[in-house]
């Protein structure tokens, strides 16, 4: 095992981990820096057992071949994707690239003489395949030698920019050693949906062995949509009298490339508030491969929050590597009276040029002011928390402590937790968290509960988010805490209130720790948590709300960052922290007694994010959407990766950015079981008919073996 990437994520964690400890004499700092001598990050660390891969790919081809393709399957025989591939000719060829859904990769380079091409397939928990292929002379081979691009109609710069009409003549090559290629001709074809070609067969004649020729001209137009750095990958077919071979052309869309930089909000306070309209300056730069020539920008907002009143801004000529503002021609922005303070719109700048050029940019802007009387969140799930503080919320809790301590009256149960101990027990009802069902939950001596079980039992609380605690934490009070440290230690309990389907967990009386190295018996800390039953407690999104509730704690853990409060999701990806190293978030105030904190998916307002929901990575699936963004219809492409296909098996869905379901398509349209590319249209409406609002959507392709999402931008 290699400890390199494990000691570099960890000094990361030390970093982020110790906020109020940077020192270098003993402080996160020096760990930081001792850590980075430690080492090699570059190395893998296998963390199961390793599988086995199934590499096709072929064994031999002629000198003068310019296309190669790998095929990477696991021991099951099922596609890998993201596989590194690695292709090596010495002096010759060095590529490096990744296998699609498909498992597939494709290469496009150059050969000239015979000798050995290695191929290397590598994967985090798989053993490396080290394979070859050979590169053999022949007495005839005629492939790819040389092209060249105009544009006469276009920029006239010899470049594929977005918009033009492009000529490409090919010259052809036959790499053989003894046998003159007879009627040559070729076929250009290509898959991509950029790309019309109006002009694909040429005629070459014939072609003596080491000789070339160059035929007229291929004809193909580029969508303007064509990004920068876009490879267009054309096949070439190559008939002769003496056989058929393939060759590859891959070209490099050169276009303008815009980043969003910052906005600007031109009133006094530089914040758009709540019933307030304002100016708006945006600034971009251009990272692409062209200038952007008379480069304007139609802003338009992804959420009904904010509405847009001058729409149109001007950026004038920005050439590669420079920045530009609509500072003379500015945007104006208008937010509801109704929106709340804290509340993230996303927008979207559609920008165009006199070169057919078409491009985009987002970003956010936050509303208004946001100050301890305000929400905290939405995490990248959709939890907000809400103190008693927030006033003028619905959600806002009241304290209204509940005592189940046997000991001082309550109905409860002790459950009798040791120093350091987690134990699970189950739960009265089932509680849906972060988007899944569970009817356990583990409570940990150390001030936090944890949804499902887990044997872990952390005194050392870390930050929310970090790879430290349990998975699905929900931390009322993380810090080392002992309910037998003393005799006047209390107890952890729990009891189900049924007749307000509530199940209550207190920590009542238990002894804080400070100084585990020199363990010190502190204050006495009473808190608790509410867990209610989604069934009579229903949310947006249908997962239940979480009170935490304080009833006498000292937070002054000085030796480990204090207390960490707050959610995290099975992943430790997506979390609401509260507090941590006694920092707080601005909407966020202080822990004191008679406090009260709800976190739950119900809003502020009834405006829609602009997180992903419940997101998870494509596998085994290729699913594609053009155009996007888009006005009237997206076309949706996908292609199953199984073979099977049944009506229980694969749905296709459209979702808004709430996770509310838009729009389903019809089973009968969806199946493909020979494996082909399947297109279905969107025109914008939902299920019964009605036209949907702009905004941001999510497509998400799903069976029993993959998932695939696609975020979507439908304009109006």
């Amino acid at each position: 095992y290699n400890l390199g990437p494990a000691l570099y994520r960890g000094k990361m964690e030390v970093f982020t981990n110790f906020p109020g400890d940077t020192s270098w004499m003993s402080g996160s700092s020096f760990y930081f820096h001792t850590y980075n001598l430690l080492g090699d990050p570059s190395l893998d660390v296998w963390t199961d057992i390793p599988d086995t891969f199934i590499v096709s790919h072929s064994t031999s081809i002629p000198v003068g071949t310019n296309s190669f393709s790998v095929e990477v399957e696991n021991s099951s025989s099922q596609p890998v994707e993201d596989a590194m591939v690695s292709l090596y000719k010495n002096g010759e060829v060095k590529e490096v690239g990744f296998t699609n859904a498909s498992g597939q990769a494709t290469f496009n380079f150059f050969t000239s003489s015979h000798d050995t091409l290695f191929v290397t397939v590598t994967k985090h928990n798989f053993k490396p395949y080290c394979g070859y292929c050979l590169v053999n002379s022949s007495t005839v081979y005629v492939g790819h030698y040389d092209h060249s691009i105009s544009d006469p109609t276009g920029n006239n710069n010899g470049e594929v920019n977005p918009g033009e009409a492009i000529e490409m003549q090919v010259t052809l090559k036959n790499y053989g050693t003894s046998t003159t290629a007879t009627s040559v001709s070729a076929k250009l074809t290509t898959t991509d949906l950029l790309i019309t070609i109006t002009d694909s067969i040429q005629t070459y004649g014939n072609i003596a062995p080491g000789g070339t020729a160059t035929g007229s001209a291929y004809d193909f137009d580029v969508s303007s949509n064509a990004k920068n750095s876009h490879i267009i990958k054309f096949n070439l077919y190559i008939t002769t009298n003496q056989g058929n071979w393939n060759s590859s052309i891959w070209i490099d869309v050169k276009a303008p490339e815009f980043v969003y930089q910052r906005h600007q909000i031109l009133d006094g306070n530089g914040v758009l508030e709540p019933g307030e309209t304002s100016n708006m300056i945006v600034s971009i730069e251009n990272t692409g491969s062209l200038i952007g020539n008379n480069t304007s920008g139609i802003l338009r907002s992804l959420n009904p929050g904010v509405s847009v009143g001058d729409s149109i801004g001007f950026f004038g000529n920005i050439p590669v590597g420079d920045s530009s503002a609509n500072s003379s021609n500015y945007f104006t922005v208008n937010a509801s009276s109704s929106i709340s303070p804290g509340h993230a719109v996303g927008f979207i700048v559609i920008l165009s040029g006199a070169d057919n050029f078409k491009d985009t940019v987002e970003f956010a802007l936050v509303i208004g002011v946001v100050d301890q009387t305000k929400p905290l969140g939405r995490d990248l799930y959709g939890y907000f928390a809400y103190d008693d503080t927030d006033v003028g919320y619905s959600e806002r809790p009241t304290y209204n402590w509940i005592e189940i301590d046997p000991e001082l009256g309550g109905a409860g149960d002790s459950l009798s937790l040791g120093n350091d101990e987690t134990k699970t027990i189950n739960l009265p009802f089932s509680f849906k968290f972060y988007g899944d069902w569970y009817d356990r939950v583990s409570i940990c001596s150390n001030g936090y509960i944890a949804m499902d079980s887990t044997w872990i039992a952390d005194m050392y609380n870390w930050h929310i988010l970090s790879a430290g605690g349990p998975p699905l934490l929900i931390a009322p009070f993380w810090d080392d805490l002992d309910p037998t440290a003393t005799d006047s230690s209390g107890h952890v309990c729990y009891w189900y209130d049924v007749s307000n389907h509530k199940f209550i967990i207190e920590y009542s009386r238990v002894q804080h720790i400070h100084d585990p190295t020199n363990p010190t018996p502190a204050e006495l800390q009473t808190f608790e948590v509410l867990l209610f039953d989604p069934q009579y407690y229903p949310t947006e999104t249908g997962d239940g709300e979480i009170l935490f509730q304080y009833k006498k704690i000292t937070n002054d853990d000085v030796w480990h960052n204090y207390a960490t409060v707050g959610i995290e999701n099975r992943e430790h990806t997506i979390g609401l922290e509260y507090t941590y190293a006694n920092i707080y978030p601005d909407a966020a105030a202080p822990l004191a007694n008679n406090r009260a904190i709800k976190f739950t998916t119900d809003p502020p307002d009834t405006f829609p994010g602009i997180e992903e929901h419940n997101q998870t990575s494509t596998s085994n699936s290729i699913l594609e959407v053009y155009p996007n963004p888009f006005r009237q219809m997206i076309n949706i492409k996908y292609q199953m990766q199984d073979a099977r296909c049944t009506k229980q098996d694969i749905s296709l869905k459209i979702y808004d950015v709430s996770g509310r379901l838009v729009r389903s398509f019809p089973i009968i349209n969806l199946c493909n079981p020979n494996k082909s590319v399947v297109s279905v249209c969107w025109d914008g409406t939902d299920d019964i008919g009605r036209n949907v609002t702009q905004g941001v959507y999510f497509i998400k392709l799903e069976s029993s073996s993959f998932k695939a999402i696609k975020k979507i931008i439908l304009l109006k």
